[in-house]
């Protein structure tokens, strides 16, 4: 069964982004088609003004530039699609726009999640099968690139910003990668290994992935 997750890692910026962060979940109430998110089992006014006023709260004081964390969710019938944003984090950490929506067999269309990366201009987006992110212990991977230098493993649909297009060889190298489509975006390169759904038990999707994480010194 596909298990999809959508996955934006962003540099800090030391502040909350309250304006991303709230055309960001008012993007994923359109892409779902959800009727409201909740948060500790309160409805989420989506608001700026109470958007603002919510993360202000989830700040620690004693701890500012950890800045805020906050995990929403909502049901798409029984089953739940899970927000998780960290923003506002100093030098030291990293904000993050991530959905979970591994539980339910809806993918939309993905230009909501180009006009997220649009919106949110991450240095690194994919929307990862979360089956293929544990055949290939991408957390491992991840764990042993410092600062998120390179990405672990190259996923489905993956945003490559400016940063990590260099890392990788440059834009030239990095548009011929060996996939079902490369082109420029939002100051980087945006891959889509294969025209549908990436499947992690169908052997020519992984064949894919192998070729253009070969191509990228990943493999």
């Amino acid at each position: 069964m596909r298990a999809f997750q959508f996955l934006q890692r962003c540099r800090p910026t030391n502040d909350l982004r309250t304006s991303d962060v709230t055309a960001f979940l008012r993007l994923m109430t359109e892409a779902f088609g959800v009727q409201s998110w909740t948060h500790r089992g309160e409805k989420v006014d989506l608001a700026e003004a109470a958007i603002e006023r919510r993360l202000q709260s989830l700040v620690d004081p004693q701890m500012p530039g950890a800045g805020a964390t906050w995990v929403l969710s909502s049901r798409v019938g029984e089953s739940p699609i899970v927000i998780m944003l960290a923003t506002g984090t100093d030098e030291w950490g990293r904000d993050f726009f991530d959905v979970d929506f591994s539980q339910i067999q809806f993918l939309p269309h993905l230009s909501y999640f180009r006009r997220s990366i649009e919106l949110c201009r991450p240095f690194e987006a994919c929307i990862v099968d979360s089956n293929n992110e544990i055949d290939l212990d991408s957390h491992e991977r991840q764990r042993l690139v410092p600062n998120f230098e390179n990405p672990s493993i190259i996923r489905w649909s993956h945003y490559l910003g400016n940063s990590l297009v260099e890392a990788l060889g440059g834009f030239s190298h990095c548009l011929a990668t060996p996939a079902f489509k490369t082109e420029r975006f939002c100051g980087g390169v945006l891959l889509q290994l294969t025209e549908g759904p990436f499947e992690a038990d169908d052997p020519e999707h992984i064949q894919r992935q192998r070729l253009a994480m070969r191509h990228l010194a990943l493999d």
